[in-house]
């Protein structure tokens, strides 16, 4: 059985989407202090991605500083991180591990120095990089979530 993203209608999102039923209908129904994550069809955005990496790149950190900023904003959250199903995602330090699997980090290096005058990036992100781009779109979501607003936009 599928079932869509509650989002964005799709099937293609990951099965962490549709691991349950949809329980978090609206930001109002929200506890205080929880976020939801991006989901699949919102990271493979271009103009989410371009806006995602702008705002890395803003931050004025170097490569390692942003996976620091990202672990220590992450891990050290105090409130709920949902996914869109209404499932808890309880982050461990090994996922952010795992996704930033890359010993020296020329993925993310490279992601925050794209030509800023570049409108869009050209492809779609592959599938394997989801997990980093929605680790530092949740690092956003958590530490500034006036500017993850606009990633969406």
């Amino acid at each position: 059985m599928t079932m869509d993203c509650p989002q964005c209608g799709s099937k293609h999102c990951s099965s962490r989407w549709r691991s349950q039923p949809f329980e978090v209908a609206a930001h109002n129904d929200l506890p205080a202090g929880a976020v939801i994550a991006a989901c699949d069809q919102e990271l493979f955005r271009k103009t989410y991605i371009s806006r995602l990496r702008l705002g890395t790149a803003e931050l004025g950190l170097s490569r390692r500083e942003v996976l620091d900023w990202v672990a220590s904003t992450v891990l050290f959250y105090e409130g709920t991180i949902y996914f869109r199903s209404g499932a808890v995602w309880a982050i461990e330090d090994c996922e952010i591990d795992l996704a930033f699997s890359d010993a020296d980090m020329r993925w993310l290096s490279g992601f925050m120095t794209l030509d800023v005058g570049a409108a869009l990036p050209k492809r779609r992100p592959q599938r394997r990089i989801l997990e980093r781009l929605r680790l530092l779109d949740l690092a956003f979501r958590i530490a500034k979530p006036d500017l993850a607003r606009h990633f969406g936009r």
